[in-house]
């Protein structure tokens, strides 16, 4: 009688599939939010606005990053 092989489906996890997909709605929102910023810029009073926009911006992929999964490796034989 033959060994019933089992068969694995390739998935990926919910773990990181939302990131993935937060990662490409928040790049695609990220350059609308630059747009818009640049389209203001100009005067010496649009200049908050545009830092706070990239602020918002490295934020928002810094914490989608994160949740992705891609942190920095500690050196071997360094504990926490």
């Amino acid at each position: 009688m033959a060994k019933a092989e089992k068969k694995y489906k390739a998935r990926v996890a919910n773990r990181v599939l939302y990131p993935a997909i937060g990662l490409i709605v928040w790049t695609v929102f990220s350059f609308a939010l630059i747009e818009i910023a640049i389209e203001d810029f100009g005067n010496e009073e649009s200049y908050p606005t545009l830092g706070g926009y990239l602020v918002v911006i490295i934020a928002g992929f810094v914490g989608l990053l994160y949740a992705l999964g891609v942190r920095k490796k500690k050196p071997e034989g360094e504990e926490a």
